[in-house]
């Protein structure tokens, strides 16, 4: 799986492929990091471009609180989860499209914050709370699939609530709505790549995502910005998500 968009705005190509930066499964629940340059802590897992992935075993209750120390190590661009839900660990290009997906959104926010600042992003969906000031939110993404199909998935990141405003362009929604926002990520997925390829729905819930999507892919920041329009014709269509 390589992966084929940006997590937050367009929707070019990402210059990394997922799949080659981490070959093996990781051998359980820890952190992965993406070091620029040839330091750092942990196993080293693959090398790409100057830059090392570097993998630590931790249990699992340890790994949300170490992901957030990471992003403070010198020379760290991107953090990776790697936790287990009910046992299943995550594939190898889960796991390298989180770093990817890291990777891009450390970069694309560079300039906005004025510093380098790296995003942790869950291999598998969170199955835990996060720690104190930080949000598991979804990210949708554009990948390529081996056999070359592109489809849309999710990506999580563990965020800073600190930053969210300049992220996102604007406040989170309340928490209801944000609930129900985040129980609908199917619904956006698909609404994403049907605007992609031109076949929306002629509802209205359809009309107003190519009008959303118009300019750029439809993201998440979109869909909060957006919520009370999309989810009164999300309810009309399915009132149950």
């Amino acid at each position: 799986m390589a992966v084929a968009g940006r997590a937050v705005a367009d929707d070019s190509p990402f210059t990394h492929q997922a799949h080659t930066w981490i070959s093996a499964p990781v051998p359980g629940t820890g952190v992965i990091t993406l070091h620029h340059g040839p330091d750092g802590e942990g196993q080293i897992l693959a090398r790409h471009a100057g830059r090392t992935v570097r993998w630590r075993p931790l249990p699992p209750r340890s790994v949300l609180a170490e992901a957030t120390r990471a992003v403070w190590t010198p020379w760290v661009n991107a953090v990776a989860v790697a936790t287990d839900i009910e046992g299943q660990l995550p594939a190898p290009a889960l796991t390298g499209l989180a770093l990817a997906v890291a990777d891009d959104l450390t970069a694309t926010r560079r300039d906005l914050l004025g510093r380098v600042h790296p995003a942790i992003c869950h291999a598998l969906p969170p199955a835990a709370a996060p720690p104190d000031g930080y949000r598991n939110l979804p990210h949708m993404v554009s990948v390529y699939t081996i056999d070359g199909r592109r489809t849309d998935r999710i990506v999580w990141e563990l965020a800073p609530e600190a930053l969210l405003p300049v992220l996102l362009g604007g406040p989170l929604p309340d928490t209801g709505v944000l609930v129900e926002i985040h129980a609908r990520l199917r619904l956006w997925l698909t609404l994403r790549a049907q605007a992609r390829i031109g076949q929306l729905p002629a509802t209205p819930l359809g009309r107003l995502a190519g009008e959303l999507a118009a300019a750029e892919p439809l993201t998440m920041p979109i869909v909060y910005r957006h919520a009370a329009e999309l989810l009164d014709l999300a309810r009309r269509d399915d009132p149950d998500p």
